[in-house]
């Protein structure tokens, strides 16, 4: 696990100093973003049904870039779960970089979101992510509220979850 973290920071690296080679350095904001998902399969018998709560404190960059560290808390729910045991509450930690398509646009947001991150709070339903998602928001002050849609793809350390993928649906707020 701490080998696909190091993984993930040394990937954004790059982001990082493009960021600043372009002067966009001085040009950085502080930004939290708070988001609900739900998240089901929708293709097949669900497995598994999650509601998530994501914060994720990050920095945006004048050039649409961000990145965010995504902390989620998740109540998941198992309708085939045998004998009792039907829901979970899991923690995961990770981290989001995005791009906004539209930066010179004040009033709207079209942001493309890639994160991975891994659970960090002991429970059954132990695993690791990777997740793609699209923001989509319309300024109205100092927040932006968005609606987002995704696909998040579970690799589970224990027996309890399958390594599928997973639909989500949400919405939430950006704050500067």
């Amino acid at each position: 696990m701490k080998k696909s973290i190091l993984l993930i920071f040394l990937l954004a690296l790059p982001f990082l100093s493009f960021a600043q080679s372009k002067g966009y350095g001085s040009k950085a904001q502080f930004t939290v973003l708070t988001e609900v998902r739900a998240v089901s399969n929708i293709v097949s018998t669900a497995q598994m049904e999650s509601y998530d709560w994501t914060v994720s404190p990050g920095c945006t960059f004048a050039n649409g870039l961000s990145l965010r560290i995504p902390i989620d808390l998740a109540i998941m729910t198992f309708p085939n779960a045998e004998p009792i045991k039907t829901y979970e509450s899991v923690g995961t930690l990770g981290l989001n970089i995005g791009y906004d398509f539209l930066p010179n646009k004040d009033e709207y947001c079209l942001e493309l979101n890639v994160s991975g991150g891994s659970t960090y709070l002991k429970s059954m339903a132990n695993y690791a992510y990777a997740d793609l998602s699209l923001k989509f928001g319309v300024d109205v002050g100092k927040a932006i509220p968005f609606l987002s849609v995704g696909a998040r793809y579970y690799i589970p350390y224990s027996g309890v979850l399958k390594e599928n993928v997973y639909f989500h649906f949400g919405f939430g707020v950006w704050m500067f």
